[in-house]
């Protein structure tokens, strides 16, 4: 494998090496009697963009198996390659003067720079994902025995405390906070009186009263906005939290809730909304997206109230999930939202839970889709199903081939509060999962999500758009990000690259130090 790996290392070298010193006349005649060579670079040639990307994808190609075949991959691995990589650059654009028919000048030079940057980039950001998955998870033993308890409490039982009662509060809050269930263990314990000791939930009360709070200002402020969009005549769907905790859940501060969700047409009406929120505090710190195909949401943000609101105009934020479940799907199947207001509308019972189904697939990339807070909102969901609702919810989920994607989310749930589900309903998930290509355990691998992301755009072009706006991202976007002090278009390239390079790196430590809490 080893061996395999230089070769193709050096048969790139040979690639470019021809590239740049064939006759400018020889080119013309293989790109005329050789169809496919001539489709491939006419195709190359027609991707969008400020750089020549024949240059850029080849050295881009170089770069990444370069840095795939290091020994190390460590950040002195990738500047070593990069090095490498940009001295042939340099060489073969020098040499070109003597190739007849060709010259080597500074903008191949850039493109063939900007490549190589973007190639090892990638190349050792795969190799430190990869490397997560091979180093030892940190369990928590004394946290996992009270996630198990906290399930079968929310469930409605009444388990036996799994720790010693003189520990026991101090874990507790600790692992409550954790999976973001603090208000809703809380009340079972109030409920349930004198069963348990009264230090526990006097240990959780300060934090709940404080989630409560939260929760009534998230409430008011999601009717403002309600309101606003309403009277703009903007037609909107709330999602996760707001939309649950007002319906599903027996009294709103019982869901746990960092922010607002709010589902929009189309990125043009999540703009307009964005608009109306603006008089009411808040603002979009970075108005341009990456890339129509690559971020399905805009973030805006109240700083007088500290609240984030995420502007939607896809079910999901990735080419994966984004068009499964349409929005003229969802918006016919909607019910009213009374608690927001006489406007306020949500997905109907069926979309919210594929909807849950699928933000926890989403949410396996950062080790966390097992929250209890997650599950607690697919058990609730399950709990208020129909038969027609269980034959509805299977059938959409069959026909969108989020089969698996669903009889994850429920065996996840049954595991966690014992969800009862109808057998008959679960044995057509698992017949219909058995013939996906996704398999949805795999989605914790940054590499296998990705992969199936671009397998999910149906041509070439929009997959080499997909690929240059999760690499590079749209100009508009690298000004606003990078470009405050007016960098050219190669330095915002590069910072864009750094910085997933370096969020990659802090992404990896992160999931691969997480006390694996859901064992």
């Amino acid at each position: 494998m080893k061996h395999a790996r230089t070769l193709s290392v050096l048969a790139l070298i040979a690639l470019v090496l021809f590239a740049s010193f064939v006759p400018a006349s020889d080119l013309s005649w293989m790109r005329s009697d050789w169809r496919w060579f001539g489709r491939t670079m006419n195709w190359i040639e027609a991707i969008p963009g400020p750089f020549d990307m024949t240059h850029v994808l080849l050295y881009a190609a170089l770069g990444l198996v370069a840095m795939a075949v290091h020994p190390r991959a460590d950040a002195r691995a990738a500047w070593r390659v990069l090095g490498l990589v940009l001295a042939l650059a340099a060489f073969t654009e020098l040499a070109q003067m003597l190739a007849p028919g060709r010259r080597g000048t500074w903008p191949d030079f850039r493109d063939d720079g900007v490549g190589a940057v973007a190639g090892v980039a990638l190349g050792w950001m795969l190799r430190v994902l990869a490397r997560r998955g091979s180093r030892p998870v940190l369990a928590s033993p004394s946290v996992s025995p009270l996630r198990d308890w906290m399930g079968a409490l929310l469930a409605g039982g009444v388990p036996a405390l799994p720790v010693a009662s003189t520990d026991a509060a101090d874990a507790l809050v600790a692992a409550a906070r954790h999976e973001r269930v603090v208000c809703a263990v809380h009340q079972r314990l109030v409920d349930l009186g004198t069963t348990y000791p009264a230090t526990l939930h006097a240990a959780l009360a300060p934090i709940a009263r404080a989630e409560a709070v939260r929760s009534l200002l998230l409430d008011s402020e999601a009717r403002r906005i309600a309101q606003a969009l309403a009277d703009a005549g903007i037609d909107a769907l709330w999602l996760k939290g707001t939309a649950l905790a007002a319906w599903c859940y027996p009294a709103p501060h019982l869901r746990d809730r960092a922010d607002l969700d709010v589902l929009f047409a189309s990125h043009a009406e999540a703009m307009r909304a964005a608009e109306v929120v603006a008089p009411l505090g808040y603002a979009l710190p970075i108005r341009h997206i990456a890339g129509d195909l690559y971020v399905y949401e805009l973030m805006a943000w109240s700083e007088a109230r500290r609240i984030e609101l995420d502007l939607h105009w896809a079910i999901a934020n990735t080419a994966l999930f984004a068009q499964r479940l349409p929005w003229a799907e969802l918006q016919a199947e909607s019910e009213a939202l009374p608690a927001l207001g006489p406007h306020a509308r949500r997905l109907g019972a069926v979309h919210a839970l594929l909807h849950a189904a699928l933000h926890r697939a989403c949410n396996q990339l950062s080790q966390h889709a097992d929250s209890l807070h997650w599950l607690l909102d697919v058990h609730l969901l399950a709990g208020r199903f129909t038969d027609r609702d269980w034959d509805r919810a299977v059938t959409v989920s069959i026909e969108r081939r989020l089969a698996d994607v669903l009889l994850q989310a429920l065996r996840a749930s049954r595991q966690a509060f014992a969800t009862p589900l109808p057998p008959k309903q679960v044995d057509r998930l698992e017949s219909a999962a058995a013939r996906e290509p996704l398999q949805c355990a795999r989605l914790s691998r940054w590499t296998y999500f990705q992969w199936h992301a671009l397998r999910e755009l149906p041509t070439r072009r929009l997959k080499s758009r997909w690929l240059r706006q999760m690499l590079i991202g749209d100009s508009a976007h690298l000004r606003e990000r990078y470009g405050q002090d007016g960098a050219g278009e190669v330095r915002l390239v590069v910072r864009r690259i750094l910085d997933g390079m370096r969020r990659s790196s802090r992404y990896a430590a992160m999931t691969s130090l997480r006390p694996e809490l859901d064992r």
